[in-house]
């Protein structure tokens, strides 16, 4: 069976000055998007994933209604699954954590993600939940675990579900493995949260990924690059065990490449091949 292999993108991922919000209106970022999908799609992506902050959830739905119209109106029709889904100024641990203010932006980002067809919001947000220093851990787990029972909330809703990204710990200072993902995977013992693996967080970690078969079919997602972050078109050796192991597992989900990519549309191409001539092989 062919990997389902798609790639995220944010506003700032066709041209470089649109990674610098100044003098570009959401206007401006959602007609080049408008025309940049369909470029993607000719390249092979299968599905398109988002950052959360496209669906502009601090702002009323003017903005927000434009984009939806530009996703449905596209080649895809839909969001597949979104990213960096806290944004820096919503803390989930520590003295600063705020209930209402993180339940406020809970139900305006989750309704929107779903109304665009999605049905994963990966859950990394690394200096969001990182703990900061001086903080009891036993007391910012469970803050994670009050805040995960707050996206289960909106998740049975609206019907999304939680990807919880183990990040490796230059990223964060709290779930950094797979392993430590699936122990609030177990706490919240809800189909609607679930854990993603990504090589690159799991090379650093020194993670193997026998722990798939611990995982399951609470293993719901997957992001890929090489292990420099790069758009995966080289290190076969790294990727054919990832790989088997998802194979083992009858993986049947969505694999985003997450990757700097240089120029988008030439290198696209080549690492979709990549993937799943390599996939094939494991």
């Amino acid at each position: 069976m062919n990997p389902n292999v798609g790639v995220c993108i944010g506003f700032g991922s066709f041209c470089p000055n649109l990674r610098e919000i100044g003098g570009q209106t959401a206007d401006e970022k959602i007609e080049k998007l408008k025309e940049n999908l369909i470029e993607v799609k000719k390249r092979g992506a299968e599905f398109v994933e988002f950052s959360v902050g496209m669906v502009f959830p601090t702002e009323d739905e003017t903005n927000f209604n434009k984009l939806k119209t530009a996703v449905i109106s596209s080649p895809f029709g839909k969001v597949m699954a979104y990213n960096s889904f806290i944004p820096i100024n919503i803390k989930i641990t520590g003295n600063e954590a705020n209930r209402e203010k993180i339940d406020e932006y809970l139900a305006t980002s989750i309704k929107r993600v779903s109304e665009t067809g999605s049905k994963i919001i990966v859950f990394g947000s690394g200096r969001a939940r990182t703990i900061p220093d001086g903080f009891s851990r036993f007391e910012a787990k469970k803050q994670i675990i009050e805040f995960l029972k707050m996206c289960n909330y909106y998740c049975r809703k609206y019907d999304v579900k939680i990807a919880i990204e183990p990040l490796n710990r230059t990223e964060s200072n709290i779930i950094n493995t797979v392993e430590e993902g699936l122990f609030y995977v177990n706490e919240l013992n809800s189909e609607y949260i679930g854990v993603l693996c990504d090589c690159y967080h799991m090379w650093l970690e020194n993670e193997n990924p026998k722990i798939f078969e611990e995982a399951g079919r609470r293993l719901i997602h997957i992001h890929i690059s090489n292990s420099r972050r790069l758009p995966p078109v080289d290190e076969e050796e790294k990727f054919i065990p990832f790989f088997k192991a998802l194979k083992d597992i009858n993986y049947s989900g969505l694999i985003s490449i997450e990757a700097g990519f240089k120029d988008l549309m030439q290198e696209l191409p080549v690492a979709i091949k990549f993937v799943q001539e390599v996939y094939s092989k494991a």
